[in-house]
């Protein structure tokens, strides 16, 4: 199901901007981003209040080598490799695989 222009704007939890953070200090740490733009996205991630503010905080960031083990917000939630386009966290009454 995809939002209408109607739908207001999903929340995102603490689990999305420590994911968002991990996102950037691997990021900064392998060198893909300096650090005054570490700061700059930093500060966005943490005054993120929705989905779509967090997800511009990461855009354009390289793709993790493939030894990472930071996850990109939402993956803690849904197992998402990427980046999701709407909402960060499923909905209350999303069903949930109970295997």
């Amino acid at each position: 199901m995809t939002a209408s222009p109607e739908d207001p704007p999903r929340p995102i939890g603490e689990a999305d901007r420590d994911a968002g953070v991990q996102r950037l200090q691997d990021v900064f740490t392998e060198g893909h981003i300096s650090s005054e733009e570490m700061d700059e996205r930093l500060t966005q991630v943490l005054t993120a209040k929705t989905g779509g503010e967090l997800v511009s905080a990461l855009a354009s960031l390289p793709a993790l080598n493939p030894g990472s083990t930071s996850r990109t917000p939402g993956e803690a939630h849904t197992g998402a490799a990427e980046l999701p386009t709407t909402g960060l966290s499923p909905s209350p009454s999303a069903p949930t695989d109970p295997g």
